[in-house]
């Protein structure tokens, strides 16, 4: 069973803003990513997209790294731009999110203030444009049960709101069960108790 917090909150559908401060114009997208080279390849494809770009910059913040997101400046004043879109994230409460920011240099210089302002609004909008879903991680477990057992097995599944993976019918049905952590011990002590069925775990 894995040991994962039992929820956690991510973007199911990205979401996009805009913000214009002296001329400059800060393009913004929030992006649902698992792993690093996600996060390389959406920056690069942003670069692609935006050839005529001054800077690209970012923050993402991954599951696996409990709480600790990585920020780039891209060129802007140090922490004035990686830190503020991190933050945004932070306070969002999100994981497995990147937001990169594409700015368009407008002629004047907008000072430190001004970059940490605009990097800040332009994150928290597309944050909250962007779609998200709740995620419950699960545990696996197999069952095996006669086919009489297939009411009370569908039964609990409902109830524990089980996800079925893979499936086998021979003389016995055998079935893969995603259930989520929180009712993980509950499921599985119910599969057990009906008769004629097997429970098999890693």
């Amino acid at each position: 069973m894995p040991d994962r917090d039992f929820h956690f909150t991510t973007v199911a559908l990205p979401g996009e803003s805009q913000y214009r401060e002296k001329g400059s114009r800060f393009l913004a997208w929030a992006l649902p990513v698992r792993s690093e080279a996600e996060v390389k390849a959406h920056i690069a494809r942003f670069w692609q997209e935006h050839p005529d770009a001054c800077h690209v910059c970012y923050a993402y913040l991954l599951k696996k790294d409990k709480g600790e997101g990585r920020a780039q400046d891209d060129g802007e004043p140090s922490g004035t731009a990686g830190r503020p879109i991190l933050n945004q994230i932070l306070s969002s409460g999100y994981e497995d999110v990147l937001v990169a920011v594409v700015r368009y240099y407008g002629g004047v210089k907008l000072g430190t203030g001004g970059l940490v302002q605009a990097y800040k609004t332009v994150a928290r909008d597309a944050l909250a444009d962007a779609q998200t879903v709740t995620v419950e991680p699960a545990g696996t477990a197999a069952v095996v049960f006669p086919f009489s057992l297939e009411g009370k097995v569908n039964a609990l599944i409902k109830k524990y709101r089980m996800e079925i993976g893979e499936r086998r019918f021979t003389e016995r049905c055998r079935l893969t069960l995603h259930i989520p952590l929180s009712v993980y011990p509950e499921a599985l002590e119910e599969l057990k108790a009906l008769h004629g069925a097997v429970v098999e775990t890693d």
